[in-house]
């Protein structure tokens, strides 16, 4: 509690200090308040097509728009390692893991382990109605693709019994994800 405090009383000191130090002209706080509407208004925004889906970021920090590409560096970095539909045949981690599930669990990288565990966590706030393990039944829709098609009910059900997010098993340790059912190459 004595930490908490101190931390709370250092930053709150660090916040006087730093407004004491800023010019007081009006004309100074005119141009920065005409700047944070400018940029609440209208912020830095870039869109790209990525993972099957639209990507918008935006950057409301005057100067700062080249950041905009420095994060879809890093969505794209990311999606390379959980894309399951890559056009490229490109092996993800997230294929790995399903390419294995009902063998043996899969190491990966600390980004993929904390990106699943997040989504479990999601899924057990939501009772599974929003669950992370749906990509069987999603990827029956091909959606963003050219044979984007709806899938018959019959195939639908077929898939059903691998949707379960309690089927996921997750290795803190070795940061190894297991999936209890095999996805039969899905």
């Amino acid at each position: 509690m004595k930490k908490s405090k101190l931390l709370i009383s250092i930053a709150a000191c660090s916040v006087l200090l730093l407004s004491a130090c800023g010019e007081n002209s009006q004309a100074t706080k005119n141009e920065t308040s005409q700047t944070e509407r400018d940029l609440a208004s209208s912020p830095y925004t870039k869109t790209e097509f990525l993972m099957g889906t639209v990507v918008t970021l935006k950057i409301y920090d005057k100067g700062k728009e080249d950041v905009l590409d420095k994060g879809f560096d890093r969505v794209r970095e990311l999606a390379d390692k959980i894309d399951v539909n890559d056009e490229q045949k490109r092996t993800s981690e997230i294929d790995n893991v399903n390419a294995k599930s009902g063998i043996a669990p899969v190491k990966v990288d600390d980004d993929i382990f904390y990106l699943v565990k997040e989504g479990i966590k999601y899924s057990k706030q939501t009772g599974g109605t929003k669950d992370i393990t749906i990509g069987p039944i999603t990827s029956l829709w091909h959606i963003g693709f050219p044979d984007a098609r709806k899938p018959s009910q019959n195939e639908i059900d077929e898939r059903l019994p691998l949707i379960n997010y309690k089927n996921v098993e997750l290795d803190e340790q070795n940061k190894t994800i297991y999936l209890e059912k095999k996805r039969d190459g899905t």
